[in-house]
């Protein structure tokens, strides 16, 4: 929130208002957008630092995974972030193996795979059904205590 509200006091002598902005989760692989909060909403914090982007919207269904074991995690625990929906991509171009590999992820609960995900790559929880992203997985290295993010690497 501290982000959000520096840049309106900054912005607002050029005629911008707090309340115009709109928090939500898009992805270049999901052509329409994931989650969102209505504007009528107010902007909450469920985790210092992080914002609630709101519930998923347009039938889409997302799941916090384990990315190790593919299994969904407890509610509220951090994990890749798993999505599926009528507006998630095919795949890459000419890309077949990162394809099966992004596009077509399976919860190894699910025996029968009926339903397939797009890996994210990004880290996030799901609070009270809404979504709370915290961080990227791609780029990130692992302790088991600790995880360092690439665009962080001075604490490294």
């Amino acid at each position: 929130m501290a982000t959000i509200d520096h840049f309106s006091r900054v912005f607002a002598p050029c005629g911008f208002r707090r309340e115009a902005f709109y928090p939500g989760c898009g992805l270049a692989e999901f052509t329409i957008y994931l989650c969102d909060r209505l504007p009528s909403e107010p902007l909450r914090e469920l985790l210092p630092g992080h914002v609630d982007l709101g519930p998923p919207r347009f039938e889409n269904v997302v799941r916090i995974v384990d990315p190790e074991t593919s299994r969904e995690v407890p509610p509220g625990t951090e994990g890749e972030i798993w999505v599926d929906g009528g507006s998630k991509a095919l795949g890459y171009w000419a890309q077949p193996e990162l394809s099966e590999q992004t596009f077509r992820a399976r919860l190894a609960s699910d025996p029968t795979h009926a339903r397939t995900y797009l890996r994210t790559g990004d880290l996030g929880r799901l609070i009270s059904g809404n979504l709370v992203i915290s961080g990227r997985l791609k780029g990130a290295q692992r302790d088991g205590r600790w995880t360092c993010f690439a665009h962080h690497e001075s604490v490294c």
